[in-house]
């Protein structure tokens, strides 16, 4: 599994390189195409505009096709939606409790800093638990 994703990934970045080298020669053959009407420098310019002018085209459609997609909510019967929001619902309680009470978090946090880093037993016991999860 893991090599095929490395496959995928090397064949769409060569593909990736050889499209921009491609898009590279098109500006050339378009600034080659303008020597015959326009100077060098305005040639360079208008080569250098239509870019421009393309990227932010490109940058539009994108800005819009993103608009358009709708966000992908999780629904209650998927497996992980309810760990989510369970997680969602729980984060938001501890760090309002820890905002309002900021002087208990910061003294548990040393003293539970203090714990893991005097006893070796207790930091083995919560890296075996950790481990399981």
């Amino acid at each position: 599994m893991v090599t095929k994703i490395v496959c995928l990934m090397a064949s769409l970045l060569i593909a990736a390189s050889v499209l921009l080298a491609a898009i590279g020669f098109l500006g050339f053959a378009l600034y080659l195409a303008l020597l015959a009407h326009l100077t060098p420098p305005i040639a360079a310019l208008v080569t250098a505009a239509a870019a421009v002018l393309a990227a932010l085209l490109i940058a539009l459609i994108g800005r819009l096709i993103a608009r358009r997609a709708k966000p992908r909510t999780p629904k209650l019967g998927d497996s992980g939606s309810l760990a989510i929001e369970l997680g969602k619902i729980l984060g938001g309680e501890f760090s309002n409790r820890a905002a309002a009470h900021p002087y208990s978090t910061m003294l548990t946090a040393l003293l539970s800093g203090f714990m893991l880093g005097a006893s070796p037993d207790l930091r083995h016991i919560l890296r075996d638990l950790v481990r399981k999860l």
